[in-house]
């Protein structure tokens, strides 16, 4: 008795690894452990869905028009990328943006850790744009000690619109109040004075104002 138990068992586990081994249903095959679907494969309706003739692949789509597609039917993240133990990414498309002001299906890409930075670049310039966690954004800086600090030149052309910079009011009181918060390498700083309507340079070592010709102001 004890014998026809053993040899039904060892019966049963070779009939299990000869499903194991090759299994077919229709367009599914299983075998040597690879699953081969010859059709679309569908999980759970639109969950997850493969396109059997592009290769396209859609998360909550059944009409994935690229490589991958994922398609969210409320606000939230779509993406998240994470480095484990260092930081993690969101990337989302929203009715209602997380960030105020910003319009109805902007693309957002947020940290979802604090003092994590931001920056997109080539081969040749890793960190052509920085965006700080402080909100400052460097061009061919990773330290930007302002709201926009660039090393190197900067080019302005016209197009639909004139290039221009624009000021606001300041005085030489004003502008001596912000001198005492810039960074050591800054020297110069240029501003509209609006009580004299006019442009005016303050030199920061010299504690002195200048037209933009050069000429020295007397206070």
């Amino acid at each position: 008795m004890m014998i026809k138990r053993g040899i039904m068992i060892l019966c049963m586990i070779f009939a299990v690894l000869l499903i194991s081994l090759y299994v077919s249903a229709g367009n599914i095959i299983v075998k040597n452990g690879e699953l081969n679907v010859s059709s679309d494969f569908f999980v759970d309706t639109n969950s997850l869905f493969v396109n059997s003739t592009s290769g396209n692949v859609g998360i909550g789509t059944t009409g994935p028009a690229t490589p991958l597609e994922i398609n969210r039917a409320s606000d939230g993240a779509i993406l998240k990328l994470t480095r484990q133990a260092v930081a993690s990414w969101d990337f989302g498309i929203r009715n209602t943006p997380t960030v105020a002001g910003l319009q109805a299906g902007s693309l957002e890409i947020l940290p979802q850790n604090g003092n994590t930075d931001f920056s997109i670049g080539s081969q040749i310039f890793p960190a052509a744009l920085v965006v700080k966690n402080s909100g400052n954004v460097g061009i061919g800086t990773t330290a930007p000690t302002s709201k926009l600090h660039v090393i190197g030149k900067a080019t302005f052309t016209g197009g639909v619109d004139p290039p221009y910079i624009s000021f606001s009011d300041e005085s030489h009181e004003s502008i001596q109040q912000y001198a005492k918060e810039v960074e050591e390498h800054e020297k110069v700083m240029q501003f509209w004075n609006g009580e004299e309507h006019r442009i005016e340079v303050y030199v920061i070592s010299e504690d002195r104002f200048y037209t933009i010709t050069g000429e020295l102001i007397e206070e």
